[in-house]
């Protein structure tokens, strides 16, 4: 039979370094490892107890959101699937709100909808072929003094602004997305930056996300669970469905 010499010391020596090598990887690798993402992005959209969300009107205790779907003075590349796409958009939201109040959007269309009462702070949603350098989409806040919203309106691009073609459907749903995101709220009015610094989520810049991530989720529902201590007072005065508002700021995607 033939019998193997014992280990030496040079063998226990390749045995030590090959062992000492391998704890150094693995600890290089945990090391060079990328941070961990936080659960919600909220202070990266707003501005610390200066929040902007939609509130209830006098004498209601549920948040209605009025949307007006403008579907009359339209680009001649709209068709009607554009209005499930919005209500898709619109819808998405609202799930995680509703786990921190109750919320709701009532829809108008102009084609066959008599338009908002005028004392109404309305979300108007219109479609034009394209808007101003990259853009996609945007959220314009008009204000009344230096409190609150009077209205805002959503514009959405039909084109690419890059190449001119006609965006796909999917395209549009993730700009909606990211709008709606911003109409709900998701706004920072000090830096003027409003969006996630994550590809994952609808809020990044240049998103092209069609569902809300868990942190979208997260971030919309802990931005309308605030208690009233934690935004400004003037917000819960409101005289109708208004979101405080500092500054009149155009949200871009």
């Amino acid at each position: 039979m033939n019998t193997m010499p014992p280990p030496g010391r040079n063998t226990f020596l390749s045995l030590l370094v090959l062992l000492t090598g391998l704890l150094t990887a693995c600890c290089n690798k945990k090391n060079d490892s990328p941070p961990p993402v936080s659960q919600d992005y909220l202070s990266e959209v707003t501005v610390p107890n200066d929040h902007f969300r939609w509130t209830p009107r006098r004498g209601a205790t549920s948040v209605v959101v009025p949307v007006e779907i403008d579907d009359v003075n339209v680009p001649p590349e709209w068709n009607s699937s554009m209005l499930a796409l919005v209500e898709q958009a619109r819808d998405a939201w609202k799930p995680a709100i509703r786990e921190a109040r109750a919320f709701d959007t009532s829809t108008r269309r102009l084609g066959n909808q008599s338009p908002f009462a005028a004392d109404y702070t309305k979300l108007s949603i219109v479609f034009t072929s394209r808007l101003g350098g990259s853009r996609v989409g945007q959220v314009e806040y008009r204000r009344s003094g230096a409190t609150f919203v009077t209205g805002m309106t959503m514009t959405i691009a039909m084109r690419s602004p890059l190449d001119g073609r006609l965006l796909t459907n999917a395209e549009l749903l993730a700009v909606l997305l990211h709008e709606f995101g911003h109409a709900y709220g998701l706004f920072n009015f000090g830096s003027g930056d409003s969006h996630s610094s994550s590809p994952a989520d609808v809020m990044y810049h240049a998103s092209t996300a069609t569902n809300l991530s868990a942190r979208d989720n997260a971030t919309i529902r802990k931005h309308y669970g605030l208690t009233p201590t934690a935004v400004r007072a003037d917000s819960l005065a409101a005289a109708g469905s208004l979101m405080l508002d500092t500054l009149a700021v155009a949200a871009t995607h």
